[in-house]
């Protein structure tokens, strides 16, 4: 009988991550396989399994893209791509990264408006504008100060209408808290539109 939760008998996360690479290493590109540990793993770690009950069967992993790309089969729904490497870290778990590419996609249309009334570059003039800049307060900045005006059950609460196995991408629910702080965040924001150069420019600053 397979041990459940076989991931939590690892003392560091380093062991584990040696232990599911081993493990995957092993095996071809496009062969199938059980793993209770990887399986578990992704149940428990991941940030849409683990919150909708999902736990995958087998595995395989393909040449997609380097070194490889991996997919669980999930019982009813089928094969589809999931970071083991995310799981075994927690990176999956806080949601911040999902929210923070839907904030981005949200505010994409009223940064391309930003850029059609600023034409040409606001930093030296003269070349046209190709990228909007978040200048006060810069986006790492504005997002980290939203994500502290969340209680931490508040992450899972603004994904909970997520469906990870959906073609479109994540999108904030309008009806949700982060949607209107974002709103209000950004309508306060400072923005630049800045040509290709002067972009790269405040980037490395």
């Amino acid at each position: 009988m397979p041990k459940a939760n076989a991931w939590r008998e690892f003392v560091t996360f380093k062991e584990l991550k040696e232990e599911v690479q081993r493990i995957v290493n092993q095996k071809e590109f496009e062969e199938i396989f059980p793993s209770e540990l990887i399986a578990d793993l992704i149940a428990e770690r991941h940030y849409f399994c683990s919150q909708k009950g999902l736990r995958p069967v087998t595995f395989k992993k393909t040449d997609e893209s380097s070194p490889y790309r991996f997919y669980g089969k999930f019982p009813d729904i089928g094969w589809h791509p999931v970071s083991w490497t995310k799981c075994a870290t927690g990176q999956n778990l806080n949601f911040r990264k999902e929210l923070n590419d839907a904030m981005r996609l949200e505010i994409a249309p009223k940064k391309i408006s930003y850029r059609k009334r600023n034409p040409i570059c606001e930093c030296c003039q003269t070349a046209p504008s190709e990228e909007v800049h978040h200048a006060d307060p810069p986006w790492k900045t504005l997002v980290k100060n939203l994500f502290q005006q969340l209680a931490e059950e508040e992450f899972a609460d603004e994904i909970e209408h997520w469906d990870w196995f959906a073609e479109e991408p994540f999108r904030l629910n309008r009806d949700k808290a982060l949607y209107h702080l974002l709103e209000e965040a950004h309508e306060a924001a400072k923005l630049e539109s800045l040509c290709g150069p002067c972009h790269r420019a405040v980037s490395k600053s």
